[in-house]
């Protein structure tokens, strides 16, 4: 009895069986929900959206493997395998896409899911480039084909629509008949707008007769020398309607007619206090004589090769003939525009 009693017990605990271990579970993080802005890629309607799986982990330590699922018809992952992946939407007409997503991740032989969305969103005005400010003559083009057009670009719409209204305010200040107040407005296709604002100055005719300035380089007639440069002396004419001892300096500026345009960009080469002068002047029409009216002038010195740089003039070809002008401001408040021919060369 002994003997079976024994064995008996043995064969009792040999028979217990060793606990197995469990493979547990990988934990899924695909860091949701994303909201984005409408970002297109150049030349198509794509905006592309990066997920991430960061934060997923195995608790085994086991390695993990990603695979993004979307059944969004306007969406595709680039790689669906990627840890962190690229979605790309299609925004083609559409203000706002939302799109459902799902990220499996496999550890060991456990597979692990998370939901959540994506949305890509035009809530954004575009973005709009309004022309630079610019002078004319009153007779001349004020239309956007001399004045510039506004550009614009969109996010999300290709094709931004543009439009401008004009307010036309008369000037009782000599030299200036009237201010074109340009409002140019860009709206894409969800009904966002920017708007901004053009300044168009109409100089009066008799503010620009010549010989009221004189581009003087030294030479008749009037030339730029773009080759071997040196100072060039700008002299405008005293006259009863112009008292050159009567400008606000921080106002002058000197521009050129622009080839294609014709009209005058107001952002052309300014000058510094220290390159003005008052000098005897010479009579009208002569050319660096050295005799004088007897009347007080303006004399502004300043290099060529800064001219030439600051208004483009190294393009314009040898012999052709550009129109300058001088503008500012007189103490009183009065613009003054003054034009001359300078040949190239």
């Amino acid at each position: 009895m002994r003997n079976l009693a024994f064995t008996f017990t043995t064969l009792a605990l040999g028979a217990v069986p060793a606990l197995a271990q469990t493979d547990a579970a990988p934990v899924c993080n695909n860091n949701g929900p994303y909201v984005v802005e409408a970002n297109n890629l150049p030349g198509t309607t794509i905006t592309e959206v990066t997920l991430t799986s960061a934060g997923s982990f195995d608790p085994d330590g086991d390695p993990l493997s990603f695979f993004w699922f979307e059944e969004c018809p306007t969406g595709v992952f680039a790689d669906p395998t990627a840890p962190d992946a690229v979605y790309q939407i299609d925004m083609a007409g559409k203000c706002s896409v939302t799109c459902v997503v799902e990220l499996r991740v496999t550890g060991g032989n456990q597979i692990s899911k998370c939901v959540t969305q994506v949305t890509v969103q035009d809530t954004t005005p575009p973005n709009l480039t309004v022309p630079p400010d610019v002078g004319v003559v009153w007779g001349d083009d004020t239309t956007p084909a001399a004045t510039g057009t506004a550009t614009a670009t969109d996010n999300g719409d290709p094709a931004p629509v543009i439009t401008y209204t004009d307010v036309v305010t008369p000037s009782s200040t000599k030299g200036l008949e009237s201010t074109i107040t340009r409002t140019w407005c860009a709206t894409d296709f969800c009904g966002f707008s920017i708007c901004g604002v053009q300044t168009i100055l109409v100089y009066s005719p008799n503010q620009s007769a010549l010989p009221n300035f004189d581009f003087d380089t030294g030479s008749c007639p009037n030339a730029i020398h773009r080759i071997s440069l040196h100072p060039a002396a700008l002299t405008v004419l005293n006259s009863k309607k112009f008292n050159p001892t009567k400008i606000d300096w921080s106002t002058v500026a000197i521009q050129r007619r622009v080839p294609t345009t014709g009209s005058f960009s107001l952002a052309g080469a300014t000058f510094t206090n220290g390159q003005f002068g008052k000098v005897t002047a010479t009579v009208a029409g002569q050319c660096n004589s050295a005799s004088n009216d007897g009347k007080t002038d303006l004399r502004i010195i300043v290099d060529e090769a800064a001219i030439v740089t600051a208004l483009g003039l190294d393009v314009d070809p040898s012999g052709s003939v550009v129109e300058l002008a001088i503008r500012g401001r007189m103490t009183n408040g009065d613009y003054f525009f003054l034009r001359d021919l300078v040949e190239m060369n």
